[in-house]
Order: structure tokens, then C-alpha cells, then sequence
């Protein structure tokens, strides 16, 4: 069956494109995708999964545009045409003297004003 994967940020860097097609067996999961993954592409190596098969702190992982629970969802099965999303981690901040983009009614701590 195919799956889509969509990829983000340094991911698609490393990969060289927004998006792929995976052929992989029928009733693949989550998890054995991003293994083959990581297999196919050596910059994503290492960098999805742990040597125990979670994902790597603050890597989210999309199955049809919802957020896959880490606990359970990398062992969902998945069906012909199914899109994957696979973001790294996001970090950063305002700095120092930077302007920080908070949510209307909260201070840049993230105290309600």
C-alpha cells in the first residue's frame, strides 16, 4: 500500500522534499514507517525514533492532520493513502531585546495580564 509522508522544517532539508510516497506493506504501524524511514534517508538517521522505538523528545508525528498520543500511536495501524506528518522539535525565543509573539491578555511569561 502507499502512504504519504510529510516532511518539516530540517527534516525536509535532509530529505530534499516536502513529501514522499512509501510503498510498505499492508498493516504497517506508525513506528515501522519512521523505522523505514530513517533506513531510506541517512540524515534522518537516528534523529525520528530511539533505539527502543519511541520518538525522539518533542518530535510530533501526524497521522491524517491529527496528532498521533505518543503512548499509543506509533503502533497505529495504518490504510492505503494515509498521510504522515513529521515535525522536529521547535525551539527559539524572543531573546534578548527580541519582541515576543504571545497570546492577547498574557505578559511575555505567559501570566495572564
Amino acid at each position: 500500500m502507499n502512504v504519504t509522508v510529510r516532511l518539516f522544517a530540517m527534516y525536509r532539508d535532509e530529505v530534499g522534499k516536502k513529501s514522499l510516497t512509501m510503498a510498505v506493506p499492508a498493516e504497517s504501524t506508525v513506528r515501522e514507517v519512521l523505522q523505514r524511514l530513517e533506513t531510506a534517508h541517512q540524515g534522518l538517521s537516528e534523529r525520528l525514533l530511539t533505539p527502543n522505538g519511541k520518538t525522539k523528545p518533542a518530535v510530533t508525528v501526524l497521522l491524517n492532520g491529527r496528532h498521533l498520543p505518543e503512548e499509543c500511536g506509533l503502533e497505529t495501524l495504518l490504510s492505503e493513502d494515509d498521510t504522515l506528518g513529521v515535525m522536529p522539535p521547535i525551539t527559539g525565543g524572543s531573546g534578548s531585546g527580541g519582541r515576543s509573539f504571545g497570546l492577547p491578555g498574557y505578559d511575555h511569561d505567559d501570566n495572564p495580564a
